[in-house]
């Protein structure tokens, strides 16, 4: 099974969001020092992206920490559920129309 993959796909979308905020902020080297955060729609896209790297946080450790030799269906189920929601995420994350064209690259 790939789920070997997901923590990858985590760290990625983590550094989505980190490096949103830090544009939003205007702290990121090499730009102006503009502060982006102000405008709702931004606010409201940045809240978002938070709630879904939580929830994908969430059921990736509650998989790994279930992990054992010969799973329960229910354990096993959870586990691809788990897999799915990080890599989909990862990219809903990395997408997103407020995320900088940076942090998609």
């Amino acid at each position: 099974m790939f789920f070997t993959l997901a923590p990858t796909y985590l760290g990625i979308a983590n550094a989505a969001y980190d490096f949103t905020v830090s544009y939003l902020r205007g702290e990121v080297p090499g730009e102006p020092p503009v502060k982006r955060r102000m405008y709702p729609t931004k606010q409201i896209a940045v809240a978002q992206m938070r709630i879904q790297l939580e929830q994908m946080r969430s059921i990736f450790l509650r998989a790994v920490l279930e992990a054992r030799p010969n799973p329960s269906k229910d354990e096993r189920m959870r586990l691809y559920a788990a897999h799915y929601t990080v890599m989909e995420g990862a990219n809903d994350i990395a997408r997103r129309p407020s995320a900088p064209a940076a942090a998609r690259a």
